[in-house]
């Protein structure tokens, strides 16, 4: 038989969100255990938890996945801040801009003393020049750092297009990180080396000034150029040879004019002496040797 009009009876929906029989039953007891429950006993509880074997064994992170790590945090701070002005959120964009000034500042200081000087020393004159960009473009990057938390108290557009900016710059910087540096440093690192650096990255982060560096970043930019520039230009005379018509002789510093048989302005440094079209460039076998301490004569044949 049907019940019709006001005799039906009336089932109310289920609230909305509402957990199964068997997860409520076990919410409800988890909730009467955790007010049962002292706050010290907890805390003893967790420690000896931690202090026990671990349940699986997880691979320590690599340098790489630090960084790509910390990249993906910076950019998941930049879309809280401009989803936060887009609804107009000022307490969100502050929160943001603190953020991002801390993440970016820490992030600057341990690639600064990390992962730049790696480059220099295992990548060779790439790597210097890498070194260089990415230190010029940290140097900027701490400016904007220092330019957002300025505009903190103004807000509008000026911090909108401040952080627009911060962003671009970012953006630049990771894509050049990642689209080709650290494959490069992957390629060179065995995986032991890769975590005692992913290790010293973390300390690093955790000992960085947490104020902006700009001076300190630039100057670190300047030395890595210049460092650059000399390996360039050292690797192009060792490979344009000597120059037509001159002789190249290495030998031990001597006191004094030296006068050739000949009535030259040069005497020979003998026939076991090294011999070399240039200078040996920094970092080469010949200059870990010793070759750099002995001079260079130059003499038209």
């Amino acid at each position: 038989m049907q019940v019709q009009g006001s005799e039906a009876a009336e089932v109310p929906p289920p609230p909305l969100g509402a957990l199964p029989e068997a997860a409520a039953t076990a919410a409800e007891a988890l909730a009467a255990t955790l007010a049962a429950t002292p706050p010290a006993t907890m805390s003893q509880s967790a420690a000896a938890v931690a202090a026990g074997p671990p349940l699986g064994a997880l691979p320590p992170p690599s340098l790489t996945d630090c960084i790509l790590c910390d990249h993906s945090q910076t950019l998941t701070l930049f879309n809280h801040f401009f989803q936060a002005a887009q609804t107009g959120n000022a307490l969100v964009m502050d929160m943001c801009v603190c953020a991002l000034a801390l993440d970016m500042r820490l992030h600057s200081q341990a690639e600064n003393m990390v992962l730049y000087p790696l480059l220099e020393a295992r990548l060779g004159e790439a790597g210097l020049q890498w070194a260089a960009r990415e230190l010029a473009e940290h140097g900027m990057l701490e400016q904007s750092i220092a330019d957002v938390l300025s505009l903190r108290t103004v807000g509008g557009q000026a911090l909108m297009n401040r952080m627009k900016q911060a962003q671009a710059e970012f953006l630049t910087h990771q894509a050049e990180e990642e689209g080709q540096i650290l494959p490069a440093v992957a390629a060179v690192l065995t995986a032991e080396e890769s975590i005692t650096l992913a290790a010293q990255f973390k300390a690093a982060k955790q000992s960085a000034p947490l104020a902006p560096q700009i001076q300190d970043t630039l100057a670190q930019a300047t030395q890595a150029a210049s460092a650059a520039a000399a390996a360039h230009q050292a690797a192009a005379a060792h490979a344009a040879g000597p120059t037509p018509g001159r002789t190249v002789t290495t030998g031990m510093e001597m006191g004094g004019d030296v006068g050739s048989p000949e009535g030259g302005e040069m005497e020979m440094a003998g026939a076991g002496g090294a011999e070399f079209p240039e200078p040996p460039p920094a970092g080469s076998k010949a200059a870990e040797a010793g070759v750099t301490g002995a001079f260079v004569m130059e003499a038209e044949a």
